[in-house]
């Protein structure tokens, strides 16, 4: 099946793309319905799926949804640090809206608000400030 998504790529880039979501949409419900075993099998196997380089968000989502499966299976501080960072990426970025979506998402996937078991970083400093300081 992946490699008939891969190939529609060749043919319609957007139309692939589209693909790939409806398969990572599939998966989410798995994870999101508990059938922890099918999740598994099509997680791994959308793992190994080739997914075009420009398809990044795609890409950002497969291992979004891995990673919410791993947590599924054996929760821990690393695995939901490791999610919260993929969405402090997006907020980073500039992608607010994004980053609440995916956050949304996790907690779904989850289970749980990870944001409430990760501490969460305090405002940046002032780098100009701390290197005057340290003068």
């Amino acid at each position: 099946m992946f490699g008939k998504v891969h190939a529609v790529y060749s043919v319609n880039h957007s139309l692939s793309t589209a693909a790939w979501e409806a398969v990572l949409s599939a998966d989410c419900w798995l994870v999101q319905s508990g059938e922890i075993t099918l999740a598994k099998r099509l997680t791994e196997k959308v793992q190994q799926g080739v997914i075009p380089a420009n398809a990044s968000l795609v890409e950002y989502r497969r291992e979004f949804i891995a990673r919410c499966l791993a947590y599924r299976i054996k929760p821990s501080t690393a695995r939901a640090e490791s999610i919260t960072g993929l969405i402090s990426f997006l907020r980073t970025i500039g992608s607010v809206s994004l980053a609440q979506s995916y956050r949304d998402t996790a907690q779904r996937l989850c289970g749980t608000d990870l944001y409430a078991q990760v501490p969460q970083p305090g405002p940046a400093t002032d780098a100009v400030g701390e290197v005057a300081d340290a003068n």
